[in-house]
Parts: structure tokens; sequence; C-alpha cells
């Protein structure tokens, strides 16, 4: 019984723990976009679009399809008035971000192993 116990926890915690990081890099992707973004108007758009996704628990991989025009997903973003646009964009610049984020990466372990 114990065990049992203790393994639904741990079960639940590794979930969280998943969830909590993948959140975290759809943020870190959201306020990458907006640094990358010149225009004030582009700018205020990807902010209601990141609480939009927050707020719809959408994932790396939601973004990831909105290419496809024929799936829920996308239907939905249309909806609520995400636009073409943004849309068909999310798979390049998360490709740029995943670049960027991993050099960052890298770089920190360079100077961490320097110091």
């Amino acid at each position: 019984m114990i065990n049992h116990l203790i393994y639904q926890l741990i079960t639940w915690l590794d979930t969280w723990r998943n969830f909590s990081m993948k959140k975290a890099v759809i943020e870190q992707f959201f306020l990458w976009k907006i640094a990358w973004t010149t225009r004030q108007a582009m700018k205020n758009k990807i902010v209601e679009v990141r609480w939009l996704v927050n707020n719809q628990m959408w994932c790396i991989d939601d973004l990831k399809e909105m290419l496809n025009s024929t799936i829920f997903i996308y239907r939905t973003a249309i909806q609520l008035e995400v636009s073409d646009e943004m849309t068909w964009s999310f798979k390049d610049d998360l490709k740029i971000f995943k670049s960027q984020w991993h050099q960052t990466k890298n770089l920190l372990h360079i100077e961490q192993a320097s110091i």
C-alpha cells in the first residue's frame, strides 16, 4: 500500500515537473519572440497570443502543428483571432529559438567550466 502511494506521488511529481518545464520553455519562447520583434503592434499581439496559449494549455507540439490548417488546434487558434501569419510562423520561429537556446546553454556551460 505504502509503495503504491509513493509510486503515485513520484509519478505525479514527475508529471508536474515535466509540465512545469514545458510551460517554462513556452514562456521563454514568447519572451524571446517579443524581444526580437521590432513593431510595437506585433509585440502587443504576441503578448495576447502568449496569454491564449497559456489559457488553452497548448504545448510546443501544438504550436508546431499549426502549420496544418486542417487540424482542430489551428481552427481553434483562428477562432481565437490568432492571425494566420502568426500560426504559420510558430514552427520556424521555434526552430530558431531552439538553436539559440542551445547555443546559450552551451555558452553558460563553457563559462561555468572556466570559473
